[in-house]
């Protein structure tokens, strides 16, 4: 489609506000004792959403690339609102993800605009397949994240690896959070299966 310069220069500030979120923080893991030079931001927690999401989503028969899409922008929203962790929810509300996002579009194109929307309308309700995975996806991107930080000797990062991965719903997201739970430390370790078997064709 062909844009006027006004629906340009507002698709770019769409694209520049999400940029932000590589340099805003995971507020949970801060409050936890993790370092602001160790947090993971906003950015690399919705990578690794996205590729949990597409993964459940094949494991579980749903479109891997629409599990996907929700998951990667199913923190978009916190360009405005920064991150609201547990702690925080306890005092304070904020404006529903849809609303942060009809602001977010506006003056974008049309067709652009409602992608987005959609997208964030299928997150909240949470009642399609994809929108199931991308929601265990983001809890188990948290005990992933987790067994890292615990593995990097923040204890009390258990606490969070325990309620994350009672929170996941999908039969094989609860297969996963069972394995990162018994194995999460071999698993962190997964370049050394690599290693060995490189080790072992020289010898």
């Amino acid at each position: 489609m062909t844009m006027t310069d006004d629906q340009a220069l507002a698709v770019l500030r769409l694209i520049f506000e999400n940029r932000s979120l590589k340099d805003t923080p995971r507020k949970g893991w801060l409050t936890a004792g993790v370092s602001l030079a160790e947090v993971e931001t906003v950015a690399e927690h919705s990578h690794e959403t996205a590729v949990i999401a597409f993964v459940l989503a094949a494991l579980e028969g749903g479109d891997p690339y629409r599990a996907a899409g929700i998951a990667v922008l199913h923190d978009m929203q916190e360009t405005r609102t920064t991150d609201f962790d547990y702690v925080v929810r306890q005092y304070v509300t904020k404006a529903s993800d849809e609303a942060v996002a009809a602001d977010q579009v506006e003056g974008v194109p049309s067709p652009v605009a409602e992608a987005l929307l959609g997208v964030v309308a299928e997150h909240s309700g949470g009642s399609t397949l994809e929108a199931q995975c991308a929601i265990d996806a983001d809890r188990l991107s948290c005990l992933v994240q987790g067994v890292w930080y615990r593995r990097q000797g923040h204890r009390d990062a258990q606490e969070l690896i325990d309620n994350m991965a009672r929170a996941v719903k999908t039969p094989s997201g609860k297969v996963l959070a069972e394995a990162a739970l018994r194995n999460g430390d071999r698993a962190v370790a997964w370049w050394k299966l690599i290693t060995a078997k490189s080790a072992a064709a020289i010898l």
